[in-house]
């Protein structure tokens, strides 16, 4: 149920995320971030969530409770806007659905990005440690459905260029969508981190959860090529409560400091370069909030040769491309970096780039632009075919 009592003021805003939210998650984060940033706007907000879990899976994620309180607001139309919040393009159909006899302004937020086919041999690897979380994901997100998606003439709002371009490839033009990248709302002010170049040794981490999706265990077998080479390799990591604890159990078996729940500034403060091997663009949310903070913190990374990413970190020369589920090339890029026989990227011209390109202020203004159109009752064309991004 609702966790405050709702009015019918037009500063009243519901924030709906279809899928519930977990601790410890982007999603939760970016959802907390713009329930912040709407209150600090002078909107009062109510949020549609159930009990907070730390151990939610892929299948106690939807709650039909939570469906039909929605639409029993819905049908009463006491309060004027909503923000509904999906995981993927591919609910959008659905929105109508949801919202039927709702005669105010519905705003979708699209999480993430829809399933799309990866290489054989990275599809094979996720049905074998993921079966049912893998076939589900291909059912319900995949980007058929985001062909039915103009079934919805409402506002649809996405975090990156990509996202929009996918709707775009499959469910025509003209829609309203607009383009407003995630903000990372910092759990610690930022360190100043030594120069990289300054570095006489390179220590690397990775922060996150331990999905097969995160490809983290790429990096244990990277460690282990590198191991067997006879290079020493410093690696930290810290990982959530979400995901198998095998490869937790495995990379502290091998000798490497692990870590639960971090200070977040604390421990970019011990790595010089994270690692972020993802098999796919899919199965998170984007952008990522941990790539969000790190680059807040200029800490260099070698990511995954994935579109999203690379959206993410245009701009920033020597950012480390990889081959998604390649723990050969993982390890080769780790040696060079380990042999200075190639270059980081420097912290000033990550936090300089990223300052530049996704200010903090821009999240909050392009949705307080957003809210104050749905207050006033115009309705705000977002663009449907510029570039969006800040």
């Amino acid at each position: 149920m609702f966790k405050e009592k709702y009015d019918s003021s037009d500063d009243t805003v519901i924030v709906f995320p279809l899928r519930q939210e977990a601790e410890i998650s982007g999603e939760k984060n970016a959802y907390l971030h713009l329930v912040k940033t709407l209150k600090k706007n002078g909107y009062k907000v109510l949020s549609l969530v159930s009990a907070e879990t730390k151990t939610a899976t892929f299948f106690s994620f939807f709650s039909l409770n939570r469906i039909l309180q929605l639409r029993k607001l819905s049908r009463e139309n006491r309060v004027k806007t909503v923000v509904l919040k999906i995981p993927t393009a591919a609910q959008i159909f659905a929105v109508p659905l949801l919202t039927l006899g709702f005669k105010g302004r519905v705003i979708v937020w699209v999480d993430g990005m829809c399933w799309q086919a990866p290489k054989w041999a990275i599809l094979t690897r996720l049905l074998m440690t993921e079966p049912a979380e893998t076939l589900l994901r291909m059912i319900i997100n995949n980007t058929f459905w985001v062909r039915l998606a103009p079934l919805w003439k409402g506002d649809v709002v996405v975090a990156t260029e990509r996202q929009r371009q996918t709707i775009i490839k499959y469910a025509g033009s003209g829609m309203q969508l607009e383009v407003i990248p995630n903000s990372a709302p910092l759990s610690g002010p930022p360190q100043k981190l030594a120069p990289i170049e300054n570095k006489k040794t390179i220590s690397f981490g990775y922060i996150g959860h331990t999905y097969p999706v995160k490809g983290v265990e790429d990096i244990l077998e990277a460690l282990t090529i590198l191991k067997n080479k006879g290079i020493r390799c410093d690696f930290h990591f810290a990982f959530s409560s979400r995901g198998p604890r095998k490869v937790v159990v495995q990379a502290a078996g091998d000798g490497h400091v692990v870590e639960g729940d971090v200070q977040v500034s604390e421990f970019f403060s011990k790595v010089d370069c994270l690692v972020f091997p993802y098999l796919a663009e899919w199965g998170t949310n984007v952008f990522p909030s941990v790539f969000l903070e790190a680059s807040l913190f200029g800490v260099p990374v070698i990511v995954s040769d994935l579109e999203v990413f690379k959206e993410f970190y245009k701009g920033v020369t020597n950012t480390l491309y990889i081959e998604p589920g390649n723990a050969a090339h993982l390890a080769q890029t780790m040696q060079s970096v380990i042999e200075k026989k190639i270059q980081l990227a420097s912290n000033a011209m990550i936090v300089e780039n990223f300052t530049t390109r996704f200010p903090p202020s821009g999240f909050e203004s392009k949705w307080r632009d957003q809210l104050d159109f749905a207050r006033s009752g115009v309705v705000l064309n977002a663009g449907r075919n510029e570039e969006n991004i800040l």
